[in-house]
């Protein structure tokens, strides 16, 4: 065998070793075309399904529009209006909280009388809307026995109970408020009125009487007459 003969024969036993160890021939990348710009992953571009979300870039958020929110009423401003009851020559009784009562018994009159606030004296007081006459928020005791000398309305029966502010009664020409935010007292009273409708003086002396305590009302006060019938107006 002649020398080029053993040269061509050493060649395709390379050739036939380098294929049967699994090498194969070097493949070259396929370029991908980019989307908006943005990177893909292994720093190759790549080109997202149109359904994929998009995460806010931003330029997005630049051009959201703005949320505004309205502004709050300052301190003392009211805004529109409420429900005011008014008597029949247009004097204003105070403003509407609530119609009717929690009592079901008749002498409360439990269609006919309302609760109103006065906003200059900040009292809160009931009144019936046929004859407008002011009623007395609970039973109230008197120092003597012929109802002279508010003291006191009772306390209701609750002893850790306080007394709400602004609530508020007119006897003989005077308007009397209850002191807020005690509980009940324990006195001497001579009389009583009952609550509502049920207002006539029972002369009834007790040494344990349980009331919260009131007080003349000094100042600014509600009208101490109305002239009925009472109405509501919007105002």
């Amino acid at each position: 065998m002649t020398c080029r003969m053993m040269c061509s024969a050493l060649t395709i036993v390379a050739i036939t070793l380098t294929i049967g160890c699994g090498q194969s021939p070097p493949v070259e990348p396929v370029a991908v075309a980019p989307s908006d710009g943005e990177p893909a992953a292994n720093g190759h571009d790549a080109t997202p399904h149109e359904d994929a979300p998009r995460a806010r870039r931003a330029d997005d958020i630049a051009t959201e529009p703005e949320v505004s929110t309205p502004p709050r009423p300052a301190v003392g401003e009211v805004e529109g209006g409420g429900v005011w009851v008014v008597d029949s020559a247009g004097q204003d009784v105070g403003a509407l909280l609530r119609r009717g009562s929690d009592d079901n018994l008749v002498y409360r009159s439990i269609y006919d009388l309302v609760t109103v606030y006065h906003p200059t004296s900040g009292l809160i007081f009931e009144i019936t809307m046929t004859d407008a006459v002011v009623r007395y928020p609970s039973t109230t005791f008197f120092s003597t026995a012929a109802c002279e000398g508010p003291i006191g309305i009772s306390y209701g029966g609750c002893a850790e109970c306080r007394s709400g502010p602004g609530t508020a009664l007119l006897h003989l020409g005077s308007w009397y408020t209850v002191v807020p935010g005690v509980t009940f007292e324990v006195v001497t009273a001579g009389s009583t009125r009952g609550s509502g409708l049920e207002a006539s003086c029972s002369s009834h002396h007790t040494d344990s009487a349980k009331v919260f305590p009131v007080t003349e009302v000094g100042g600014e006060t509600p009208p101490k007459t109305f002239t009925p019938p009472l109405h509501f107006a919007w105002k």
